[in-house]
């Protein structure tokens, strides 16, 4: 026997037995006298991920799979260091490298799915699961709970609640089951029991970025504000987390006193999201700060002559000097904005004059449509419909329909049966300050839950959500009206997937609205009871005796 073998099997004996770091030195022994030992290499760049090196782990597998490309060994612990450094496209690369040189190889397809549902693409990672399933007779808790989260990004929320029990029963202390469970859970409309998952976890687990980010969701659809700001201040810095902060030198706004300084806002995600919580730039102008606001072109048409806002500026150009900073999304956390305090006053943004964006003329109700949203969105499967399911609403006499729908899902509109018009308004659209436009023009503006339908809410138009049955935290749930929107009224699917419920209970206010010219006397009474009856309460303490908002109490 040589003494490479003996080296290495030493090496493995050592790993075995938990010295990790004897079974490198051990390693590193034979690459001295081997250098080009792809066996040491790999068994190297393994103990090394192991010991949650995963820096060190890579630049020992990167020499291995230089020297041997074909080496199916290689190729399987360079997807799995990949995936521990959350290099998620690198690691499905290569892992399928690994399976095409060796197909039959343990692991491949269980880490292959785990790759793939990282990366969101669960309808391919699903299959791949399944067959890592069938592959392991004795599924453990890990591969259980992959296929749950799997399952939970495919909007497959029962079933996914079914693996993560199934997993929580193989290791009943497993925190990452407890976060699928939680998922599964809200996912179906039960923000309570998913509260408890998500503190189950965080027990094990307190300082998980993820358990906290998720709960933020489950406590915000519950109506508890306060704790649920808080914990989505954990977007920040959960592993993957798509919002990254601006690298300015002035230190961040703390949401104290802020007279006379001049603050830079900012938004960080989706237009929906900027739309809804711009409103809070008229509060923090009235704290007696100078608004300095940055958000993308396409919005700035809407909110350039917004109340409050002193300069405004593309998302990449230069600012001028200022003393803090904040993100839009932070704004209620740092004003500690509770169900009470929304600042629901509307509209706090107006809709250009008509002539800017001309609608033909109609004696009918005029109401706007949107029925899907983007992409981008990973549950946009469970917000969107098509336009073929609206067709019982489309055929409601008395009402002239304007699209207002954008993107691919417009080409629907090519496919209506003969006899049913819409007006495209979409294709001319060139920016949010020409929806506006049309928007206030129109009697009324139906729209699955988009940025279409925060723009009509901020406008104070008269606005119909159609929801899912668990929609968006911001809807909460078991309510027909929103404390974010008061000219707004909410449709939502009776059970889960049920859009055709929702929109029967549309269609008979529609009737009413088409027979009475007013969509909002329409709906009183029409759904579910509203949150509340109106009062004015203050924002923040800061700005008592300074502005107030109404919202629905």
């Amino acid at each position: 026997m040589s003494k490479t073998i003996r080296l290495l099997q030493n090496a493995v004996t050592e790993f075995e037995a938990g010295n990790f770091e004897r079974a490198t030195t051990l390693c590193t022994q034979v690459i001295q006298r081997e250098p080009a030992n792809i066996l040491a290499l790999s068994f190297g760049a393994l103990i090394e991920q192991q010991r949650g090196r995963h820096e060190q782990a890579l630049l020992w597998i990167q020499r291995a799979i230089k020297l041997a490309p074909a080496d199916a060994a290689a190729q399987r612990v360079g997807g799995a260091i990949m995936l521990a450094l959350g290099r998620h496209d690198e690691a499905v690369a290569h892992t399928r490298k690994a399976l095409e040189l060796q197909p039959n190889m343990p692991g491949l397809h269980r880490q292959l799915g785990t790759a793939l549902t990282q990366l969101e693409r669960a309808d391919e990672a699903m299959p791949i699961l399944e067959l890592a399933l069938r592959q392991e007779q004795e599924p453990d808790a890990e591969l259980l709970n992959t296929v749950s989260a799997a399952l939970e990004k495919a909007c497959d929320f029962v079933r996914a609640e079914e693996f993560a029990r199934r997993s929580l029963q193989r290791q009943p202390a497993y925190p990452p089951a407890f976060i699928s469970l939680g998922n599964a859970l809200l996912g179906q409309g039960r923000p309570a029991e998913a509260v408890q998952m998500f503190d189950q976890a965080l027990a094990r687990n307190p300082d998980d970025a993820t358990t906290r980010y998720n709960r933020s969701f489950a406590l915000l659809t519950s109506g508890d504000f306060l704790q649920g700001w808080a914990d989505y201040e954990a977007r920040w810095i959960r592993p993957g987390a798509p919002s990254k902060r601006p690298s300015f030198r002035q230190p961040a706004w703390d949401g104290r006193e802020i007279e006379g300084r001049t603050i830079v806002l900012y938004s960080e995600q989706g237009f929906g999201d900027a739309i809804h919580f711009i409103r809070y730039v008229p509060v923090v102008a009235a704290m007696g700060a100078r608004v300095l606001l940055v958000c993308p072109a396409a919005l700035h048409s809407l909110v350039r002559h917004m109340e409050g806002i002193v300069q405004l500026f593309g998302s990449n150009e230069p600012l001028p000097a200022f003393d803090t900073h904040a993100p839009l999304m932070s704004l209620p956390y740092l004003l500690k904005t509770t169900l009470e305090t929304v600042p629901a006053e509307v509209p706090y943004l107006r809709e250009p004059p008509a002539e800017t964006f001309p609608l033909s003329s109609s004696a009918s109700l005029k109401v706007g449509l949107v029925w899907a949203g983007g992409d981008g969105y990973r549950k946009n499967r469970i917000r969107s419909i098509s336009l073929d399911q609206l067709l019982p609403v489309l055929r409601v006499p008395g009402v002239q329909f304007y699209s207002l729908q954008c993107g691919s899902p417009k080409s629907d509109l090519m496919k209506l049966p003969t006899g049913l018009q819409i007006e495209d308004l979409g294709s001319r659209v060139r920016d949010f300050g020409d929806t506006a436009a049309a928007m206030g023009q129109l009697d009324l503006v139906i729209s699955v839950c988009t940025s279409t339908l925060h723009l009509a809410g901020a406008l104070g138009r008269p606005a119909w959500g159609l929801l899912s049955h668990a929609p968006c935290w911001r809807w909460m749930l078991g309510c027909s009206d929103s404390p974010w929107y008061p000219t707004m009224t909410l449709f939502r699917q009776p059970k889960l997937g049920d859009w055709a419920g929702a929109i029967a209970q549309m269609i008979g206010a529609l009737r009413q609205a088409a027979a009475s010219g007013n969509p909002l006397l329409a709906t009183a009474g029409a759904v579910a009871p509203p949150l509340s009856a109106p009062v004015l309460h203050p924002v923040h303490p800061d700005v008592v005796g300074k502005v107030q908002f109404q919202r629905w109490e």
